[in-house]
């Protein structure tokens, strides 16, 4: 199961869980909050998965910027979630694939 962080209404969080933290040490991440509000961690016996593709996008955008001739791809075997290879494949990210798996 995958959940971006905008899958979670805003009406359901308050404006000061709305702000980022960055995720530095020491500080709950935003998407932990929310998970944590919608009481997620508690009702699931199975793995899952949440991300901010926002802060997703800022990455990528950035490492673009910071090297422009240089092309981005990111190892499927890290996490294969189909949720984050979409947005990664809409931020036109190529994908290394060690086997026919991947």
């Amino acid at each position: 199961m995958t959940l971006k962080c905008s899958d979670i209404e805003e009406r359901d969080i308050t404006n000061a869980e709305q702000l980022p933290d960055r995720g530095k040490r020491g500080k709950e991440t935003g998407c932990r909050r929310l998970a944590r509000k919608k009481n997620i961690v508690e009702l699931r016996d199975e793995p899952f998965l949440i991300f901010d593709a926002a802060e997703v996008e800022k990455k990528v955008k950035e490492w673009k910027e910071a090297m422009p001739r240089v092309s981005m791809f990111y190892a499927v075997k890290a996490n294969s979630d189909p949720v984050l290879l979409q947005t990664l494949a809409a931020l036109n990210v190529g994908f290394e694939c060690g086997s026919k798996v991947s």
